[in-house]
């Protein structure tokens, strides 16, 4: 099983990214609806964690409610994968879980690699020689490789702590500020138990004067607007759409649809024209919300969001009541930049990431799991 997993997670990292929405037949659409209700209310009678009980059949049940239920079928679909995915993880033992931070550390070897040879305009495989030439290892961009970064932290640094240097290296020059801010925010909750807590508020504020000092130089400052480019545009609009459909949301997979369609008068003239099917213009068009929290909630209501949001405070307190061995606090800080980049980026929306992010949070699920504290199994 050791090896399967391991195998999956290079399969992961070397694809080229899926699309949400795929044209298929209706048959398989038909079957793939009937099985996916099936697994998702059968998922209410198991022992796993009472919010993913309840958030998996809500799911299934959105896709009817959403304003694009042919599209929110496939989300749903994916959605199933992972959270199999992180089934078959939670089940395996310590030690083989543990063993995959190898894997880890060879993906992001084979990044920095690419980083080096586009630094270097050699990349003939990923880049195609353009000018000019773009760093994005093999994410496909600067931010989401930036995301990436913040997904593996965890990963790498339990092979060594001190693997977090390269990472804030590479942040530094490509220049990916959301990814620094993100792993500025692991460091800062590392310490926090590893330090006396003087010392500790001391090196907090020197980390939050670099973090600052780094969007300086990289963007004009931390809110200066190129930095958020058209997050500060997209959120507010985002959010009046949520007020529109604010316990249902708009259904799994649907921004893409529906943001282009009531963004028209958001212009951004900085940005090349743009056309998705029958939709076209040149103003601020996004296809996900670059904040993933604020996409749950738009796409699956109050409801689902409610439901998240429940699930990850049992994380919380599964992390309270155990005992912080230093695998722990690592792969916890890991969890928080994770956490900390969904509020600027959308790695939950990255399908290389995502096996990833969930193998942190299964070593998270075996590294506090105790039989005393089973009612809140995730």
């Amino acid at each position: 099983m050791k090896y399967l997993i391991s195998i999956i997670l290079i399969l992961s990292a070397s694809l080229i990214p899926l699309p949400t929405e795929m044209a298929v037949s209706t048959y398989i659409v038909a079957f793939v609806t009937l099985v996916g209700g099936v697994l998702g209310f059968l998922l209410l009678m198991s022992k796993h964690n009472i919010f993913l009980r309840m958030l998996i059949p809500y799911l299934y049940i959105n896709v009817f409610l959403s304003a694009y239920p042919e599209w929110s079928i496939m989300g749903y679909v994916l959605t199933m994968a992972c959270f199999g995915w992180y089934i078959l993880l939670i089940r395996q033992s310590k030690e083989t879980l543990i063993a995959q931070k190898d894997i880890f550390v060879a993906i992001l070897l084979i990044n920095v690699f690419f980083c080096i040879v586009q630094f270097l305009n050699k990349d003939f495989a990923l880049n195609m020689y353009k000018t000019p030439n773009m760093i994005f290892g093999t994410l496909g961009n600067p931010q989401i490789l930036g995301s990436f970064l913040a997904c593996i932290a965890g990963g790498v640094c339990l092979k060594k702590k001190w693997f977090v240097i390269p990472l804030l290296i590479i942040c530094a020059v490509v220049r990916t500020k959301g990814a620094f801010i993100s792993l500025s925010a692991g460091i800062m909750f590392y310490t926090f138990f590893k330090m006396n807590k003087k010392l500790w508020i001391v090196c907090t504020l020197l980390i939050a004067l670099g973090t600052y000092g780094y969007c300086t130089w990289a963007a004009g400052g931390l809110l200066h607007k190129n930095h958020w480019s058209g997050r500060l545009k997209c959120w507010p609009r985002t959010i009046e759409l949520c007020k529109e459909r604010p316990i249902k949301g708009y259904g799994l997979a649907t921004f893409k649809m529906v943001y282009p369609a009531n963004s028209g008068d958001i212009l951004d003239h900085d940005r090349a024209p743009w056309q998705i099917g029958e939709y076209k213009g040149d103003w601020v068009m996004y296809l996900r919300t670059h904040n993933d929290w604020l996409q749950i909630l738009f796409e699956t209501g109050l409801i689902g969001f409610t439901l998240f949001v429940g699930f990850v405070i049992t994380l919380v307190v599964r992390f309270i009541r155990a005992v912080k061995t230093e695998e722990l606090l690592i792969v916890t800080a890991g969890l928080v930049s994770i956490a900390v980049n969904m509020l600027g980026a959308f790695p939950m929306r990255m399908n290389r990431l995502t096996p990833l992010m969930l193998l942190i949070l299964a070593i998270f699920h075996v590294l506090t799991k105790e039989k005393k504290y089973e009612e809140i199994t995730v």
